[in-house]
């Protein structure tokens, strides 16, 4: 078992047997890193497992060739110390400290009008947005269990390619970056788990790497929505969609469109909201483009 200190940019990490790996990772939470390794074992499982104080991830990658990169996430609400564990089938390979610095966010802080009493004791809603937030809420309680089962599926199968593409061809204007948080009446309501690109309605959105549809239909929140599972618990989110264009099951290839911009579910105005997640852990997308995936 090796022991190293960490670096932020790439570390070395010798293993005992044939293994050797280096570590790219820019220490910064809400990014994708990868282990880029030689000397793998075609018919084996590899899992890297991360751990904090608190909480941990872990990543699973079936019969990866014997020189492959293994992808882990780190959520962005962590920082601090982390450490990273590479084990082939039960066998602790490795164990790694990893420094991370908690991502830089945008603050969106947002007031509503609140509830007022009348005489007779009852609450009554002064404005419309607020019984829109209200109703939008309460239908998101209800669909977000259905939305991590489904980002949590794991497939033991990659299909994504060596690198990923822009989801708009022509559009890179981006209105919400990954990470910003959200604060309603002062009241935190979670940080934005994609990016949103401004482009007008009915654009042709195309899926970012190549995999299978997971699905397809509409969500209280983000409207009509795409999941694609690229295997190995990579998936991509495209929201508020006008127009689905592919079906549940259906396998697509890196830039097919599968659908159209709109302003679909809680949406002000037409954009296309990407996500990208590897086992239900977001990441920020534009990141995962500056990556090569694949060797």
């Amino acid at each position: 078992m090796a022991l190293l200190l960490a670096a932020l940019l790439t570390l070395v990490v010798p293993l005992w047997g044939i293994e050797h790996c280096l570590i790219t990772y820019d220490g910064i939470s809400g990014h994708l890193g990868l282990l880029k390794c030689k000397g793998l074992y075609s018919n084996s499982t590899y899992r890297v497992v991360l751990k904090n104080n608190s909480s941990e991830r872990c990543f699973t990658y079936y019969n990866p060739k014997g020189v492959d990169y293994l992808p882990f996430a780190v959520p962005r609400w962590w920082s601090g110390n982390v450490y990273l564990y590479l084990y082939r089938g039960n066998y602790l390979l490795a164990e790694v400290p990893l420094r991370v610095e908690k991502l830089r966010v945008r603050v969106s802080r947002i007031r509503l009008p609140v509830a007022k009493h009348t005489r007779k004791g009852k609450k009554e809603e002064n404005t419309f947005m607020a019984k829109e937030w209200e109703t939008n809420r309460n239908g998101n309680r209800n669909a977000y269990p259905s939305v991590r089962k489904l980002l949590k599926t794991y497939t033991p199968v990659r299909f994504y390619e060596k690198r990923a593409i822009l989801p708009l061809e022509h559009y890179k204007y981006i209105t919400t970056p990954f990470g910003s948080e959200r604060y309603i009446n002062g009241v935190y309501r979670g940080f934005h788990k994609g990016v949103d690109f401004a482009a007008p309605r009915s654009t042709p959105v195309r899926a970012i790497l190549s995999g299978r549809v997971l699905y397809a239909g509409w969500m209280p929140l983000t409207g009509k929505t795409v999941i694609l599972d690229h295997g190995w618990g990579l998936m991509s989110l495209y929201a508020h969609l006008s127009e689905v264009d592919v079906k549940r099951g259906q396998s697509v290839r890196r830039g097919e469109v599968i659908g159209k911009v709109g302003s679909t579910g809680r949406s002000t105005g037409p954009h296309l909201h990407l996500g990208v997640y590897l086992n239900d852990t977001a990441v920020d997308p534009l990141g995962v483009m500056e990556l090569r995936l694949r060797p």
